[in-house]
């Protein structure tokens, strides 16, 4: 581990470790002499709470970092009424210690509402109303046993404003907490440290007050210093705490809802007032008959609240799961899609345990296309004629209502309701969603059941809508590249005739379209080609659609030849195509290079006779003819004055090259001689004699 990761671990646990030092230490205070009751140590413990809020800004670095300074604040003015309390025992009250203890609760109050201010951002009525009604109960109780009696003690104005100053200023700071607590924000490990040192303190300051009230109060008692240590604890291990960022962000749902945690204590709050009324007029029955009837009513009014809670709870959820299988079904694009978020849809609107069957109605037949269990099979004509009769309106039963065979065909197995839903389409095809439910369903679900059945309904028919654009899409592009393509592309069924020839043919070879389609294809084939066609036409496709490629000779409108490079696919078990598809290629002018090139190579390009690579050729062939019995072969050499130049003469004046003849027996040219064989070449000297 590194010297980073040890940082990161110091830092992640140091409130543990602080909480871990202090609580060992006020358990010396408490109960180990001779520190027990110690002065010095409590203020020690008080300023440690100090000093762990300055580390924890300095190592957090939080962003409300002036509600966390006056909580530095409040601490050290809360230390200096201890070192000064403590250092003075006999100081008279009120004395300077009583006015730091009373400035701690408006710096404390300041910095809870500041950050009470960055965690909502908007303003939240219901919770500003349900901290009001959580703290003025427990300031009632607190007024009836604190701060009235504080009132109507004997003595100077000073001394009873600063009695009421304590309670009071422990009702404002619970305020505070409890505007903290009923917000929306996030409920960190932080938020719960700061809120228990608050309850700390109000508990303590009253029980305190309530002891002195009753006169049993002495310096003894260390319990009241132990809720006090405390205090300063649980804040600075707050503020030690990573979560400490956590207090300031913005709360993330701006609605509150009303819990039934939350509902229980808004009527405990509301029963302080009776409770208190009632513990003083015990003895008198009349009015003890006038609370009880009222606390009566009143906890059946919160009951009734309570079921319309629990019925709010259950329309936020119907709604949030119609919400969500509504984003889904316009996610998806195809109709896979579609049926996998109409399953997830109607599993997060009634439960996980719901079998969900998807079944098309069509061309007489049912078909299960999407199921709960990942699995589509065809339907019998039985439960093809019950989903036919309930096609036209939604069908909520119980399970043992369902006739069994179609229970089995549907392989709905076991459960207490089946509900239909009709899907509503435009086209032939019918849809349902059949949904088997193993706890009975409230008709306010089957509601948004069928609400959720009109949302599947229209992103079935909006991805039908896009297959169908984008089918004519491509369609619409193929025919485009079809159109200006250069090949030909003709589609042969199994007789030989055109059943689709692309418009490129009028350009190729002067054939309007309507002439060729229903035609038979050979009427443009040379006759020599014609066999290879038929041998074509008469496999069965069996061999697959892999192209094979052939040259063939097609006929122009004009009547000339032109040389085709034809590669056929064999389709006609493609549902698609139904035929033997012929794209052919144009190659008469790269064939007429191709024989252009080869004459060139073989022949002298004055004289137009073989030259050097072809004689040798013919006469390599012609000894291979003779090694095998055919006649002998000779060898004729020719000696012509001036040849070059007659050759170049008669070239350049005719345009044409030099006709030789092969000389006869007797020596002399004959036109009647035949040499099929013969080959001649040029042979020519480096100068003319």
């Amino acid at each position: 581990m590194n010297l980073r990761e040890s940082c990161g671990n110091w830092r992640n646990h140091a409130w543990a470790w602080y909480l871990g030092a202090t609580g060992a230490l006020m358990f010396v205070y408490l109960f180990v002499p001779p520190l027990k009751g110690s002065g010095p140590l409590i203020n020690a413990l008080g300023f440690s709470g100090a000093i762990a809020l300055v580390v924890g800004i300095r190592m957090h670095k939080p962003r409300a970092q002036a509600a966390w300074w006056l909580f530095v604040v409040g601490q050290f003015l809360f230390v200096g009424g201890d070192v000064y309390t403590y250092s003075n025992p006999d100081a008279t009250f009120p004395s300077i210690g009583d006015a730091l203890y009373l400035a701690v609760y408006p710096v404390l109050m300041a910095g809870l509402f500041m950050l009470v201010r960055r965690r909502n951002p908007r303003p939240d009525r219901a919770a500003l109303i349900d901290a009001l009604i959580l703290t003025i109960g427990i300031g009632l109780l607190s007024w009836v046993l604190v701060i009235a009696p504080n009132i109507h003690l004997p003595g100077s104005w000073l001394a009873k404003s600063v009695s009421v100053a304590y309670p009071l200023g422990d009702v404002l700071l619970l305020a505070g907490a409890i505007r903290l607590a009923v917000d929306a924000g996030k409920r960190a490990p932080a938020f719960y440290l700061l809120v228990g040192s608050i309850v700390c303190l109000l508990a303590t300051d009253s029980a305190y007050n309530y002891a002195l009230l009753k006169g049993t109060y002495n310096h003894s008692q260390l319990g009241y210093d132990a809720g006090w240590i405390l205090y300063y604890m649980l804040w600075g291990a707050a503020a030690l705490h990573p979560s400490m960022r956590a207090l300031e962000e913005p709360a993330t749902g701006f609605r509150t809802r009303l819990s039934p945690l939350r509902l229980t204590l808004l009527g405990g709050a509301c029963l302080i007032a009776p409770a208190l009324r009632f513990y003083q007029e015990v003895g008198n029955p009349d009015v003890l008959v006038v609370i009880i009837a009222s606390a009566i009513l009143f906890l059946l009014v919160v009951a009734r609240m309570a079921g319309l809670v629990r019925q709010e709870g259950r329309v936020v959820s119907r709604e949030r799961a119609l919400r969500g299988a509504g984003i889904d079904l316009v996610a998806a694009a195809s109709h896979e899609q579609v049926c996998k978020a109409a399953i997830a849809g109607v599993r997060r609107l009634l439960g996980d345990d719901q079998s969900v069957r998807l079944s098309v109605l069509a061309n007489g037949g049912a078909e299960v296309v999407a199921s709960s269990d990942e699995a589509s099979w065809q339907l019998d004509q039985s439960t093809s004629d019950w989903l036919s009769r309930t096609h036209a309106f939604s069908l909520r039963a119980d399970y043992e209502e369902v006739p069994a065979a179609v229970r089995a065909d549907l392989r709905l197995f076991a459960g207490d309701t089946v509900l239909v839903v009709p899907l509503s389409m435009r086209s032939e095809v019918r849809a349902m969603l059949v949904v088997c439910s193993p706890t009975s369903v409230q008709p306010a679900l089957f509601d948004s059941l069928e609400a959720l059945g009109a949302q599947i309904s229209l992103a079935l028919e909006g991805a039908s809508l896009a297959a169908d654009l984008h089918r004519r899409q491509s369609e619409a592009r193929f025919r485009s590249l079809v159109a200006h393509s250069s090949d030909l592309i003709t589609v042969l069924d199994s007789e030989g005739v055109v059943t689709y020839q692309s418009p490129s043919i009028e350009r190729v070879l002067g054939y309007a379209v309507d002439d060729v389609e229903g035609s038979r294809f050979d009427r443009i084939l040379s006759e020599s080609d014609r066999p290879r066609l038929r041998q074509l036409i008469a496999g069965n496709g069996s061999s697959g659609p892999d192209g094979h490629t052939f040259e063939c000779s097609l006929e122009h409108l004009d009547g000339t030849s032109l040389k085709f490079e034809v590669q056929h696919t064999d389709l006609r078990h493609d549902e698609h195509v139904r035929g033997i598809v012929l794209n052919s290629r144009d190659v008469s002018e790269r064939k007429a290079f191709e024989e252009q090139l080869a004459h060139q190579a073989f022949h002298d390009p004055v004289t137009s006779l073989a030259n050097r690579a072809l004689f040798s050729d013919r006469v390599e062939h012609a000894l291979m003819r003779a090694q095998r019995g055919f006649p002998d072969i000779a060898v004729m050499f020719i000696d012509l004055d001036d040849f070059r130049a007659q050759a170049s003469g008669s070239a350049s004046s005719t345009g044409a090259p030099l006709h030789l003849t092969p000389p006869s027996s007797s020596g002399t040219p004959t036109s009647r001689c035949t040499w099929p064989s013969a080959t001649a070449r040029a042979v020519t000297a480096s100068s003319s004699r």
